[in-house]
């Protein structure tokens, strides 16, 4: 949904509603630590920017204002829909917090947003909800030149990309070393972090709720993660089955050969052998024969 939290239940309340409320703001970075003997330690950046998280508290809910939360809550179906949310502490990006300098030949330029730029430690982040230039202009130059908005480019709001090729009378293609600066305007893309909402009315006229809501870099249909989720894992166990199969097969043919070796090993050396015996005892007893044979030749001419 491209409902924005603040507009949608704050300006419903008290002046300036939305910007006075009571706020806990926590930013988070993912590092993989890795312990050796020793104490030795190796630390692994999992993450190249951090994460955000928000607990929004409402201390004076009207019922007017109530009905509000509760209704985008419910239209989110709590943490599956995806919704806007405007940091009032960090909204905007100056020309120098955005600064890309052209490879050459490229006919679109990605806004980011460089935080704590002119330092060694600073990270970018891609920026791709923009308050439309109905609430906030935004201001794009080549060069230090200003460009305006639908003659010499076309900027997507839910992208946060501006097309060069756009435009009554577009830019063109950039050259390289060209730098491009910015000045705009941006939102959070958000959910919530529970799917449970709790009500809390502290008076007859008054209610009080905390909404905790979280940063979202990806937004991806249920449906086709699910869908996805689904063909992985059955491809996953057909992979696993073939696998078994293929081990299965390989293992009987190697057994068959083995089986088969072995007979015919056994077999040869079993002829072998009794060739070899057959053979000896026929030596042996033409050897007994022939020396019966000759000994009795022996004895007959003696006696004679």
């Amino acid at each position: 949904m491209n409902i924005v939290m603040n507009d949608f239940v704050g300006d419903v309340g008290p002046a300036n509603f939305d910007e006075n409320l009571p706020l806990h703001k926590t930013l988070q970075w993912y590092t993989d630590v890795v312990t050796y003997d020793g104490w030795q330690e190796q630390r692994n950046e999992l993450a190249e920017r951090p994460m955000r998280t928000w607990d929004v508290n409402w201390s004076l809910l009207e019922d007017v204002t109530r009905a509000k939360l509760v209704e985008l809550f419910h239209r989110a179906r709590g943490r599956n829909e995806t919704f806007l949310y405007k940091d009032r502490h960090d909204y905007e990006c100056s020309f120098l917090e955005c600064t890309v300098t052209a490879v050459g030949g490229e006919t679109t330029t990605q806004l980011r947003k460089r935080y704590y730029y002119g330092e060694t430690e600073y990270w970018d982040e891609d920026k791709i909800d923009i308050v439309p230039g109905t609430e906030f202009a935004p201001v794009i130059k080549i060069n230090g030149v200003t460009k305006t908005e639908g003659t010499h480019y076309t900027l997507h709001d839910q992208t946060g990309v501006v097309n060069w090729a756009g435009g009554t009378a577009p830019n063109g293609a950039l050259t390289a070393g060209q730098i491009v600066t910015a000045n705009y305007q941006f939102y959070f893309r958000v959910r919530f972090s529970e799917d449970i909402y709790n009500d809390d009315k502290k008076n007859y006229e008054f209610y009080e709720n905390v909404v905790a809501i979280m940063e979202v870099l990806t937004v991806a249909s249920s449906s086709s993660s699910s869908s996805s989720l689904s063909s992985s894992s059955s491809s996953s166990s057909s992979s696993s089955s073939v696998s078994s199969s293929s081990s299965s097969s390989s293992s009987l043919s190697s057994s068959s050969s083995s089986s088969s070796s072995s007979s015919l090993s056994s077999s040869s050396s079993s002829s072998s052998s009794s060739s070899l015996s057959s053979s000896s005892s026929s030596s042996s007893s033409s050897s007994s024969s022939s020396l019966s044979s000759s000994s009795s030749s022996s004895s007959s001419s003696s006696a004679a």
